[in-house]
């Protein structure tokens, strides 16, 4: 695999991107895995949840998604929330850590 095919490999789309949406409605987000300690770069769309990267970075990376949190900010992010929801812009991160339960 080249270089420009494992690049192309990081990206997922929500959608096929329509030829007269604007590149404005995709926002490009790291996830920083702190289990994987690795850092993946995933284009969304804006109005779409971010369930759907949830659950491919960790399908991806082998991960079970219901003991793994995703925050932005210090916050978790729900299934439904979206980038526009979340007010993030391109090369905002998101952190991948695992759920811990106090005593």
């Amino acid at each position: 695999m080249t270089s420009n095919d494992q690049l192309l490999a990081q990206y997922i789309k929500s959608e096929a991107v329509d030829s007269n949406e604007s590149t404005d409605s995709f926002v490009n987000l790291k996830v920083r895995d702190y289990v994987k300690n690795q850092e993946t770069v995933y284009k969304v769309k804006r109005t779409k949840p971010l369930n759907k990267l949830m659950q491919v970075h960790c399908d991806r990376n082998g991960l079970n998604i219901h003991v793994i949190n995703f925050l932005f900010d210090g916050i978790r992010i729900k299934n439904d929330y979206t980038p526009d929801y979340l007010k993030m812009e391109n090369d905002d991160c998101i952190d991948v850590v695992v759920h811990q339960r106090g005593c």
